[in-house]
């Protein structure tokens, strides 16, 4: 059971966005020029920092999209819990709806944009980048600044993500909960060829020594995976994770029926990480050329997109492209034509749920869009890009997680043909799009991490 003391009314020295102090204004300066959330003026005026129930951290785009509805849904149950969020890696702009929703919501600092966008571990080249550009000093401003909240506060820490922010939220000397979303025991399961199956057999597991260490600590007082298989097997090594993938939560499983004829709607994702959207798209335009080419009937290319300033780029690398027979939406007016003639592109903001549930299927270069519209049941062909995250290892392991719901393709003509051969054959679609709902498990991850961490506060 997680205890809190009485909270003393000390001077804040953890950062909102229109706070720094001399210890980290080294880092702030470079994060806080025009990229920084503001906190509304609501919670400003009164220091909630001084006030937190729960430190959430988590490292990653997609971790902070799931970091941030687990905070809701927290916030939703429980009317007096007060919240701080600490994005590692960027500066947690997923967060920026629900801030101006609630005043029990605070985004801590120090913060800061990396080059490699938080995929340097496995890339000695974005490390050395990211190095250069203040990693270590960011991630001792971290430390102090989480090892300072949790002393002030006596607040849960809950670590989404991996090995780092779970060593924090150790380090940090509090009691802590880890949701562990980035790995799966069906990374490797369904693959007796590789030397990998038969190391994580022995070990039961694919966590690292380090977060079986610590989620064996007596201050772990709550873990969580991201399906069942991946919880039975941490339940053998005496690890009690319960299956929960809050990345689900806004999407809609669509049951397919195989008579209902062939569908003709391609959705497209390549990515939201600005460095890389650009250079993935024009990987996935060339393979839109090729099936405007080699179609026997008109398609329909759904792009959806994170921000308008890529949406902008896009559209205009899609003017400059001067497709044949093909109509151009550079912005979703609410409706898809009927025109049976030629094909179609259709930008819009926002729009991976709606178009989700219409896709047949995807082309893919992205991380938890693949995974979301893969768990709904659509069957993705994805292509290896220059990264920093898309990139060849991150695909492999994306399709080692998915299985057939995410096929690799070696080259644009491959790509083409393994996405003409599921728009053709809706029975094997549908068998693979079977596969991505099984491994990505149901919706209501949020609100199950949410009722379990408020029962121990």
């Amino acid at each position: 059971m997680h205890s809190r003391t009485n909270k003393k009314d000390h001077s804040a020295s953890i950062l909102t966005s229109e706070q720094s102090t001399p210890m980290h204004r080294p880092i702030a300066e470079k994060q806080l020029d025009n990229t920084c959330l503001c906190v509304s003026q609501e919670a400003s005026k009164t220091n909630i920092q001084d006030q937190l129930d729960i430190l959430v951290l988590s490292n990653g785009h997609g971790e902070d999209l799931v970091a941030r509805r687990i905070t809701a849904a927290i916030l939703k149950s429980n009317k007096n819990i007060t919240v701080g969020a600490l994005p590692l890696v960027g500066i947690g702009s997923t967060y920026e709806r629900l801030l101006l929703k609630t005043a029990r919501l605070i985004i801590l600092n120090p913060r800061q944009i990396m080059p490699s966008a938080g995929f340097c571990a496995k890339n000695m080249r974005w490390l050395w980048a990211d190095i250069r550009s203040g990693l270590i000093q960011l991630l001792v401003a971290q430390f102090r600044a989480i090892r300072q909240l949790v002393r002030r506060n006596h607040c849960l820490t809950i670590a989404v993500g991996d090995s780092l922010p779970l060593a924090l939220a150790w380090l940090s000397g509090g009691s802590y909960v880890y949701v562990q979303l980035k790995k799966s025991d069906h990374m490797w399961m369904h693959n007796k060829k590789r030397l990998s199956y038969w190391w994580y057999s022995l070990v039961g597991t694919n966590w690292n020594p380090l977060e079986i260490a610590l989620a064996k600590s007596k201050r772990c007082v709550l873990r969580f995976t991201r399906d069942v298989e991946s919880s039975r097997n941490l339940a053998r090594i005496g690890i009690i994770a319960y299956p929960a993938n809050p990345m689900m939560d806004n999407m809609n499983v669509r049951l397919r029926n195989p008579s209902k004829g062939l569908g003709s709607n391609i959705i497209c994702l390549p990515g939201s990480r600005s460095r890389e959207t650009i250079s993935n798209f024009q990987s996935i335009l060339n393979i839109i050329k090729l099936l405007i080419r080699d179609a026997d009937r008109p398609l329909t290319f759904l792009v959806p997109m994170a921000t308008d300033d890529m949406q902008k780029r896009v559209n205009h690398m899609l003017l400059s492209a001067s497709l044949k027979n093909t109509v151009l939406q550079s912005e979703y007016t609410g409706n898809i034509s009927s025109d049976h003639q030629r094909h179609q592109i259709i930008c819009g903001k926002d729009m991976l749920r709606p178009w989700s549930e219409i896709a047949s299927v995807g082309i893919a270069m992205a991380g938890t869009a693949t995974e979301q519209v893969a768990g709904v049941g659509i069957p993705c062909v994805t292509i290896a890009g220059e990264g920093p995250q898309f990139c060849l290892g991150f695909a492999k392991r994306q399709h080692r997680l998915l299985g057939k719901c995410a096929q690799l393709a070696k080259n644009y003509q491959h790509a083409a043909k393994l996405v003409l051969e599921l728009l053709n054959d809706n029975k094997i679609a549908m068998d693979y799009g079977q596969i991505g709902v099984k491994r990505m498990n149901s919706r209501g991850g949020s609100q199950k991490v949410a009722t379990k961490v408020l029962s121990i506060l």
